[in-house]
């Protein structure tokens, strides 16, 4: 009865007025800004991330919140139409689908993943040990 009478549910327009209130950006990370496709988990979704960034951020503050080593390996970023944005230009709703290009593959390294999981049964041990005593 709702979308006969009014056309809508409205779910979309309270959102974006939330957006708005928040002072806030949603901004699209992608792996190729022709096909918006993210590359994540050996498959091409797309826009599978999107982060909500405050209002008067920069790309380069951009690529520093999504990971310190795009950070530290930015070379430039581009959006939509493979147009190159200077790191101090500030994220608005017109170029908020961005590619960030980096000087090196970042990927996290396998011995930081062992690391992680070694600590992860040293943990569970101790809690063990503790219920035991």
């Amino acid at each position: 009865m709702v979308l006969f009478r009014y056309g809508n549910t409205g779910v979309v327009e309270c959102i974006r007025k939330a957006v708005e209130c928040l002072n806030v950006i949603p901004v699209f990370p992608v792996k190729n800004v022709n096909n918006f496709s993210s590359g994540r988990f050996g498959t091409k979704a797309v826009f599978s991330d999107c982060l909500l960034v405050p209002g008067g951020t920069t790309v380069r503050e951009f690529a520093r919140i999504i990971h310190p080593e795009l950070d530290k390996y930015y070379q430039y970023a581009e959006t939509v139409g493979n147009i190159r944005l200077g790191e101090d230009d500030l994220i608005t709703l017109d170029n908020n689908i961005i590619c960030i290009k980096t000087s090196q593959v970042i990927q996290k390294k396998v011995d930081d993943k062992k690391k992680d999981n070694n600590n992860n049964d040293t943990n569970n041990s101790k809690d063990k040990k503790n219920d035991n005593e």
